[in-house]
């Protein structure tokens, strides 16, 4: 069996000037978990593969730093 755990890029409103992107501890210790169970892992934090990359979601006035969702359905993993 394989798990793909994600990560996705990190969202705040726009003008927040204070959020920014930290390591995936939590997915990390998921990660672990799952191994001690004997299960494959995948795991994509998608603010920290494109930590420069700033979008914009207008429709509710939010900006987000990282890959956007359809970047990732892309990956090949």
């Amino acid at each position: 069996m394989v798990i793909s755990l994600i990560r996705f890029a990190l969202v705040a409103p726009v003008g927040d000037a204070g959020t920014e992107p930290t390591p995936p501890i939590g997915l990390a210790y998921l990660a672990a978990m799952c191994k001690k169970a004997n299960v494959e892992v995948i795991g994509i934090d998608a603010a920290g593969r494109n930590l420069n990359k700033t979008f914009k979601i207008p429709k509710y006035n939010l900006k987000g730093n990282g890959l956007e969702v359809d970047e990732i359905i892309k990956l090949k993993l």
